[in-house]
């Protein structure tokens, strides 16, 4: 790795990746996330992995290949690394990096009219970058301290009430990113197939590679989504399945004690909970 390599990641991708990590962990609630020493090791890993992977990609890609890379490495690093649950991680990412877009965009909007065609030389110096990047990311340091000091998130995961919905959000989830794959599918094939020579020869290389790049994250997506979703009904089955169960082993009992009356009753409450709740077969 030659010098200038060493500083851009060291000055630029480091730091960024690390305060992309902290605000995307704060913006779902978890601020227990660091009450763990264990967890600042592995965000600190993350940033360095993050780090490394996203300034080669930049070099090989396209910007928006790079930020659709970013996403499906930042989900999978939450997952894998962080050890974050499947919603939480792919939530984490999204709230992550389009808080991360909005500093930069904002930034570059005030400092656009003071740099003006200098732009391409300040981005192809390390120094001058590291420069112009320090509001923005001092800007993500007093985002982090407001957030963490005044508990401010966007979603309350931590929320105990919120995790009695957390099958819905990956459903959600899930939805979303079939959507997105659909439609660029469609799109991809409307240019190629039915589209005219000209307009085809000028997008077909970058939809086939941004379809390339969705195809890998909602296959990875949907794969840990069959898993998770057949562990929820799975455990569901089991609890529903051992209180049944229990209802008849105690029913059973009434009858050998001949508390007839007892027995009644409780015969009637399993059938007004088998009408609410469905027992799924044994």
């Amino acid at each position: 790795m030659d010098k200038p390599s060493y500083l851009s990641i060291l000055l630029i991708s480091f730091p960024e990746s690390l305060l992309i990590g902290i605000i995307s962990i704060l913006a779902i609630g978890k601020f227990s996330f660091f009450k763990d020493k264990k967890n600042l090791i592995r965000m600190l890993i993350f940033a360095a992995i993050s780090a490394i992977t996203s300034f080669y990609v930049k070099q090989a890609v396209t910007s928006e290949e790079a930020l659709l890379v970013y996403l499906f490495l930042t989900t999978l690093l939450f997952i894998y690394l962080l050890r974050l649950k499947l919603y939480e991680s792919i939530l984490a990412s999204i709230f992550g990096v389009v808080i991360q877009l909005i500093i930069e965009i904002f930034w570059i909007i005030i400092i656009q009219p003071f740099i003006g065609a200098k732009i391409d030389d300040i981005y192809s110096n390390v120094g001058t970058l590291f420069l112009l990047a320090l509001p923005a990311r001092l800007l993500q340091i007093a985002l982090i301290y407001m957030s963490h000091k005044f508990k401010i998130k966007i979603i309350d995961l931590e929320n105990k009430n919120i995790q009695k919905k957390k099958y819905y959000i990956k459903i959600t989830v899930y939805v979303v990113f079939i959507g997105t794959f659909i439609f660029i599918a469609f799109l991809l094939t409307k240019i190629l197939v039915f589209g005219d020579g000209n307009n085809a020869s000028l997008m077909d290389n970058w939809l086939v590679r941004i379809n390339i790049y969705l195809t890998l994250f909602v296959t990875t997506i949907l794969t840990l989504a069959i898993k998770n979703t057949h562990e929820f009904y799975k455990n569901n089955n089991k609890l529903n399945n051992n209180e049944f169960l229990q209802n008849i082993e105690y029913i059973s009992n009434l009858m050998e004690e001949e508390n007839i009356t007892e027995a009644k009753d409780a015969i009637n409450s399993l059938k007004e909970y088998l009408k609410v709740n469905k027992v799924k077969e044994l």
